[in-house]
């Protein structure tokens, strides 16, 4: 690690975590480096996953799939889980418990398949017999909002993607106890050269990221 305090951090991710996750970080990260140009790049996880190994972009921020990839170094940053989303009037929104059945009673809309947090829905879903009646999927928590807003369908989406004074023509319902949990991934490249400045944004996205646990995890790929 070095502590030069200018030069450039790009960060790839998904949508939901650059549009959720985060802003917080961000605001933090810029008063503390006015130095430092910031730049995100937008993307599926295996594009978050390619502009990492590329050298493209610093950091990826992303779930499962960029743990899967030999040449990166990933540290678990945080747990999340899904919530459905529909609006108030619905049928759905008086479950006291919902299940899988009832989902598949209406019409999906949810993350693309290709996400790897689709794809443990997908293995939910597949596990229980149950077939979903997907009629539209998106990358985007807020597009799905959107069409859910129009009546399209009940929405699958990310706990952190809804909130309840911005979206409050819908209403949210926890699904935790029908998903498991996924976990969101700060990556780098295993030779990568970190700068100190990369360190202090992966502890504003998750404190108990430090340079000791980067150093064992190092030593624990070699």
């Amino acid at each position: 690690f070095t502590s030069v305090e200018t030069g450039t951090l790009t960060i790839a991710t998904t949508h939901t975590q650059a549009r959720y996750k985060l802003p917080v970080a961000v605001q933090q990260f810029t008063q503390l480096f006015p130095n430092v140009k910031l730049a995100i790049h937008q993307g599926n996880p295996s594009q978050v996953t390619a502009q990492v190994a590329s050298g493209e972009a610093d950091i990826g921020i992303a779930t499962e799939s960029i743990s899967l990839d030999e040449r990166l170094l990933c540290v678990p940053c945080y747990e999340w889980n899904r919530c459905l989303v529909m609006p108030q009037a619905h049928a759905l929104a008086n479950e006291p418990a919902i299940s899988l059945e009832d989902i598949s009673q209406y019409p999906l809309i949810t993350y693309d398949f290709a996400f790897t947090g689709s794809t443990l829905v997908s293995k939910v879903f597949n596990d229980a017999g149950v077939t979903p009646n997907i009629v539209f999927t998106a990358i985007d928590a807020d597009v799905i909002k959107t069409y859910v807003n129009l009546g399209l369908g009940v929405g699958l989406i990310a706990s952190m993607a809804y909130d309840e004074k911005r979206d409050a023509p819908l209403h949210s319902v926890d699904c935790s106890h029908l998903f498991p949990n996924s976990t969101t991934y700060l990556g780098f490249r295993k030779d990568a050269f970190l700068r100190g400045y990369m360190l202090s944004f992966m502890q504003l996205l998750s404190p108990h990221v430090n340079q000791h646990s980067i150093e064992e995890a190092l030593k624990g790929a070699s």
